[in-house]
């Protein structure tokens, strides 16, 4: 049989597996780090994250948020705000200014080599930002008008040693 840990580990490698093509908006490389070989601050379509948020059949991968140091907390005063923002036809727009956006970590990040502004992770986690991502996934499914074009300030880091990098 199996010891706890063992299967941990061996269902941590089926995530790794995950990777996903993104294409940003006005993207900055950041300098390079020892432990960080590449890092980018963009901006990111709705219609871009949910190729990282969502399953083939649609639903959000919670898995994503295993790195993430609080978990979805409902509909929140905060959580309340985001969602009406998205609501909102003169404010929707400003969705940027008024979120922080997404922290998202990967084991790997590599250029497209023919499409611009156009990128590769593996295994994507999001590490901050689960509240700002179930909210626009309630809104996706609630299917509010223009959530595919809600642009969304987004960090995206390429580390192996995740571990070390967020005790820091």
């Amino acid at each position: 049989f199996l010891q706890k840990d063992e299967i941990n580990k061996l269902y941590d490698n089926i995530n790794k597996f995950h990777s996903v093509q993104l294409t940003f908006n006005n993207v900055m490389q950041l300098d390079e780090e020892e432990k960080v070989p590449i890092s980018l601050m963009s901006i990111l379509n709705f219609k871009e994250l949910k190729n990282i948020i969502l399953t083939s059949n649609g639903n959000l991968r919670e898995h994503l948020f295993v790195e993430n140091p609080r978990s979805f907390i409902g509909y929140s005063d905060i959580n309340k705000s985001i969602k009406e923002t998205l609501e909102d036809n003169n404010l929707k727009q400003y969705f940027p200014y008024l979120n922080n956006g997404l922290t998202i970590l990967c084991d790997a990040i590599e250029r497209h080599k023919t499409k611009k502004d156009t990128y590769i992770l593996q295994y994507p986690r999001i590490i901050n930002g689960c509240q700002t991502t179930h909210i626009l996934y309630e809104a996706f499914k609630e299917n509010i008008s223009g959530i595919d074009n809600i642009k969304i300030f987004a960090k995206i880091i390429a580390t192996e040693d995740s571990n070390e990098l967020k005790e820091k």
